[in-house]
């Protein structure tokens, strides 16, 4: 994963919330075992990613948007609601 440098500082209230939910995504994505692939998808009609492990979705990370703005992130790691997901991959 490549570096990403972002401000000591942020201003303002939304500024400071991204960069607070910035440094938590960059320390998620540094958790994800070598192994495993790392899929641009849509879910649910959103943006989203796709953990894919030997040719199996095991985590599921969407975004939900709203005039613009990330209101909402939704974590699936449960099997049972990961099967559709691997249905609908092909896995």
């Amino acid at each position: 994963m490549p570096y990403v440098e972002l401000p000591d500082r942020p201003r303002g209230l939304m500024c400071r919330f991204a960069w607070w939910y910035s440094r938590f995504l960059i320390g998620v994505t540094r958790k994800i075992p070598a192994g495993c692939a790392v899929q641009l998808a849509r879910l649910n009609g959103q943006p989203g990613v796709l953990i894919v492990e030997d040719g199996a979705v095991t985590a599921a990370l969407a975004l939900d948007i709203v005039a613009g703005s990330i209101v909402g992130v939704r974590v699936v790691v449960n099997p049972d609601k990961l099967a559709a997901v691997n249905t609908a991959a092909g896995s």
